[in-house]
């Protein structure tokens, strides 16, 4: 059963994005925030993540990475280095288990737009994620 619940979770992750990414136009700043469930981890890869992420790839981060590089958007978490208590999303009922699961992704041509990526673990939800926050520059025009 777990295996089939994967599978509806990819393929809901990749139709969300295929149905809203045609519906822009290139000047619309469309951001996507999202609990992945997927390690992307420490390594970097070229135009799709920074190198300032938290632990190891698993298979969902394989395919978070490929629907970015499908949809050439970039995981913003990764590019800002900050201190491994900043990096952490998702904390395991016991608190013996962090890791970074939910993302915030741009596309790549926003890229110098997004300032900051960072959780605020000291938000008290009531839940076992942590609010994570992007700093954006956006210019309005007339």
């Amino acid at each position: 059963m777990p295996q089939l619940r994967t599978v509806q979770k990819k393929t809901l992750i990749n139709s969300t994005i295929c149905l809203k990414w045609p519906l822009n136009s290139a000047n619309e700043m469309i951001v996507l925030l999202e609990d992945f469930s997927a390690k992307v981890g420490s390594g970097k890869v070229k135009g799709i993540t920074g190198k300032y992420g938290l632990g190891n790839r698993n298979n969902r981060g394989d395919t978070l990475i490929e629907l970015s590089r499908a949809h050439e958007l970039i995981i913003g978490n990764n590019w800002f280095k900050q201190h491994p208590r900043r990096l952490w999303t998702w904390r395991s009922p016991g608190g013996n288990t962090y890791n970074q699961i939910d993302y915030i992704l741009v596309p790549k041509r926003f890229r110098n737009g997004l300032l900051s990526v960072k959780t605020r673990p000291g938000a008290d939800c009531n839940i076992d994620h942590v609010p994570v926050v992007g700093q954006f520059r956006i210019k309005l025009k007339r």
